[in-house]
């Protein structure tokens, strides 16, 4: 472990200082912050020696099971090169986790990850922090950034494993033009234009869809539960939020397969506007990205036990949730999912539209994994694939009701073949499944509307037009929810 001690460096980030006072004096000590190279993998004697010559602890309470790191409350560096930046259980253990970072006066210190993956199409080691199985529980803020060719994630959980921070987690650059602190060379699962595989022969050759893409929190099929009590900050070119469980689980709802919460006094998950794209040989297109998406399990943001909170949430980005019917083919590509977003505070914000693939092709071969190629000419139906989308809108908050990125997000007429048959396209209009606005006119949330497709709320359909059309809209609102509407003005005649 010598090795691993020498990656080891020191830098001061206050001098000591010396305070005389009459006869005494006081000695306020050094605060340092430690840089490594290793990273830590939940195992005792590994960890111990990479982290204790700094004075931080690592020790395993064999009563309880539970490894407790203590780093002093102070800021730690881990630069980590085509590995997780720091990982638990990595040696198939089943041990409780404790991360301590808290200094006497009960200020949090930071760990700082930095993590990247040079390797060719890598999906292991692409982690900043991974929680594998059973509890761990972060008690320090967290600063991470990640990047790889294609499957980079900032906070991740495995094997039904559940994950609680409390502590403030940021995953953005303190650049304004390049922000992104999760980033990947390709954003379509490393398939399609510039991607490097394919997994179906060259099927997928023109995919530039959504549905695999780098993720700051990410709770994948093997299951888990993340939630963040601090405060929350990212900025991610590719899906913000993912839960993914898409395989069901004998005897769990699919809404309890995984979770993220996202439930501190403040949360901004921001993602490329409309971006523009260009690959040699294929043309220029619209990058697909979505804020929040849901393919089995529950993402919360400022929502606890279905029960909107007073935190400030400010969103850029679509967002999409599925849930399987008759034409979802396959067992294993996704579950009902349930998004719960509550905009509480006057400066609170989202803009965005609710995508959605609810356009199907009802073929008869489709089981089939590799027997079925979408063909554009076959008459589409309504598959009824939109997942639960609750939306609390109130005291002057606003639903900025545009497009984000790309409608049709998923890209389904070039998605590969096993997974297309179960998808379909974009029905053209955002469907909620509850809207909650405000008690009184003085409550009442906002819809800012700026694209012309429709919103369907709980079955009542709302199309956003001017004139009477708005008046009729207004009325059948205010039996659902106090909002108000602000409309573009239409152009003079």
């Amino acid at each position: 472990m010598q090795t691993k001690l020498k990656s080891r460096k020191w830098r001061s980030l206050v001098s000591s200082i010396l305070l005389a006072a009459s006869a005494s004096s006081i000695l306020i000590a050094p605060v340092f912050a430690a840089e490594y190279t290793e990273p830590l993998t939940g195992v005792v004697k590994d960890d111990k020696a990479i982290i204790k010559a700094d004075g931080n602890k690592v020790s395993l309470n064999k009563t309880t099971n539970t490894i407790t790191y203590d780093f002093q409350g102070q800021d730690h560096t881990f630069t980590i090169k085509n590995s997780d930046g720091i990982a638990t259980n990595t040696d198939g253990g089943d041990h409780k986790y404790v991360f301590n970072n808290v200094g006497a006066d009960g200020s949090k210190g930071t760990i700082h990850i930095y993590q990247s993956n040079t390797k060719w199409n890598p999906f292991e080691g692409v982690n900043g922090f991974v929680a594998n199985g059973s509890t761990t529980t972060v008690n320090s803020n967290l600063d991470i950034t990640a990047t790889a060719d294609y499957a980079s994630v900032g906070v991740a959980v495995s094997g039904n494993g559940t994950l609680i921070i409390n502590g403030n987690v940021k995953m953005r650059k303190d650049d304004a033009e390049n922000p992104w602190g999760i980033i990947t060379d390709n954003v379509h699962g490393n398939v399609g234009p510039g991607g490097k595989v394919t997994m179906d022969n060259g099927y997928d050759a023109k995919y530039t869809g959504a549905r695999w893409q780098p993720s700051a929190f990410s709770v994948g099929y093997t299951r888990g539960h993340i939630t963040v009590n601090g405060d929350v900050d990212v900025a991610v070119r590719g899906t913000a939020v993912n839960v993914g469980a898409y395989s069901a689980a004998e005897g769990v709802h699919p809404y309890d397969l995984a979770t993220i919460s996202l439930v501190g006094d403040s949360t901004r998950i921001i993602t490329p506007y409309r971006e523009k794209n260009y690959v040699e040989g294929f043309g220029k297109f619209i990058e697909p990205y979505y804020s929040l998406a849901c393919y089995g399990g529950t993402i919360n943001v400022n929502v606890k036990d279905m029960k909107a909170q007073k935190g400030k949430v400010e969103i850029v980005g679509n967002i999409m949730a599925m849930k399987r019917s008759e034409y979802t083919r396959k067992s294993d590509v996704y579950q009902d999912g349930r998004i719960n977003l509550a905009l509480t505070t006057s400066d609170s914000s989202w803009k965005g539209i609710i995508d959605n693939t609810n356009l199907n092709y009802d073929v008869a071969d489709s089981n089939v994994a590799f027997g079925w190629r979408y063909d554009p000419d076959m008459t589409p139906v309504y598959a009824d694939h939109s997942g639960e989308v609750n939306l609390w809108l109130q005291n002057g908050a606003q639903w900025i009701y545009e497009n984000a990125s790309r409608k049709d997000g998923l890209d389904y007429s070039h998605m590969p073949q096993y997974s297309q048959s179960s998808y379909g396209n974009y029905d053209g209009m955002s469907h909620l499944s509850r809207l909650v606005g405000g008690k009184d006119s003085a409550s009442a949330g906002i819809i800012r509307v700026n694209d012309s497709d429709p919103i369907q709320i709980a079955g009542l359909k709302v199309l956003p037009r001017f004139g009477t059309s708005m008046l009729m809209l207004l009325r059948a609102l205010l039996s659902v929810a106090m909002l108000r509407f602000l409309m573009p003005r239409p152009a003079p005649r």
